[in-house]
């Protein structure tokens, strides 16, 4: 292989190697986030849950006079 070869693939390989590491950092970024988000979660669920059994509730006491 000749030198300017050599040198074009190293540059290129080195740009790779840049977008890679700017990749990961915000796949970090964005997995900590989803985690912090999905941390919360849970608990607005089983509100939600809660009123849909709640609403449920009403609903079937209104079919029944």
């Amino acid at each position: 292989m000749d030198l300017e070869l050599r040198q074009y693939l190293d540059t290129k390989f080195a740009e790779m190697d840049g977008k890679f590491a700017s990749k990961q950092d915000l796949e970090r970024v964005e997995n900590a986030l989803l985690t912090e988000f999905r941390k919360r979660l849970p608990p607005v669920d089983l509100r939600a849950q809660t009123h849909a059994a709640v609403l449920g509730a009403i609903a079937l006491d209104n079919l029944w006079p």
